[in-house]
């Protein structure tokens, strides 16, 4: 991949109230989701040997500025086998391989002002119960459920700029002869959505909701690449251990 961002983040409120139906905010796209971003704490945010990387922005009158530990990036074990193979013993010879899933993470974490302040913005004298089209958390505090909608923008360079987008899932669609359905041999450049809807069912601390997409080859590789992995063994796992009292 050349580049790859969180470019949007729609938020659609779904309360007809005229207080309520003509917001729906697209604070990435406006305001710039990398400005709502915030320092990690190491051994909070990341692992103790993770790589911590600065982020430069730019100010309102043009002036650069740099924030520490924008990013943390680190190889990430959790003892999940990556590929294996076995063969039916032959004269007493036994053929069994493993290589273990090692994953490369690079994080960021960022405060969006309107998520934090989502339960009190909606806090308002409510005039009419009945017409109500939220619920009630609260004394005079409604839940207003809503979307968040986050679009990713991915520039695919695998190995070259020549790549073709194919989709997992497929359907029938009538097209006329000579119609490109997917971009074939060419700089492929993907905006990926990925919804998730907020319910005040936990009001006032609301469980974590995780979404994520993947990106896999197709007829890429001609060989399987984790083979030239080195297996892992018992020597090169990390030890845990208390530090030493003062």
């Amino acid at each position: 991949m050349y580049k790859g961002f969180s470019s949007e983040l729609f938020v659609p409120y779904m309360d007809p109230d005229e207080n309520w139906y003509f917001k729906s905010y697209m604070d990435a796209g406006e305001f710039g989701l990398g400005a709502t971003a915030m320092s990690l704490m190491p051994l909070n945010d990341c692992p103790r040997y993770a790589h911590y990387v600065d982020g430069v922005f730019v100010s309102s009158d043009g002036k650069p500025y740099v924030q520490p530990n924008m990013i943390c990036v680190f190889e990430r074990y959790a003892g999940d086998i990556g590929w294996r193979h076995s063969e039916i013993p032959v004269n007493g010879f036994e053929i069994k391989e493993a290589r273990a899933k090692v994953t490369l993470v690079a994080r960021m974490q960022h405060q969006d002002a309107n998520g934090e302040r989502t339960t009190y913005q909606n806090v308002y004298q409510i005039p009419n119960q009945e017409e109500m089209s939220s619920p009630l958390v609260s004394e005079n505090v409604i839940g207003v459920v809503h979307d968040h909608f986050i679009t990713y923008h991915l520039d695919m360079d695998i190995d070259d700029t020549n790549n073709t987008l194919v989709k997992v899932h497929l359907v029938k669609e009538e097209t006329l002869p000579g119609i490109e359905i997917l971009r074939i041999k060419t700089c492929v450049m993907v905006h990926h959505g990925i919804p998730s809807h907020s319910v005040p069912g936990g009001f006032p601390c609301n469980a974590i909701v995780s979404s994520s997409f993947d990106l896999k080859p197709v007829n890429f590789f001609e060989s399987n690449p984790i083979l030239r992995a080195a297996p892992f063994f018992e020597k090169d796992l990390p030890v845990c251990r208390p530090a030493a009292s003062s």
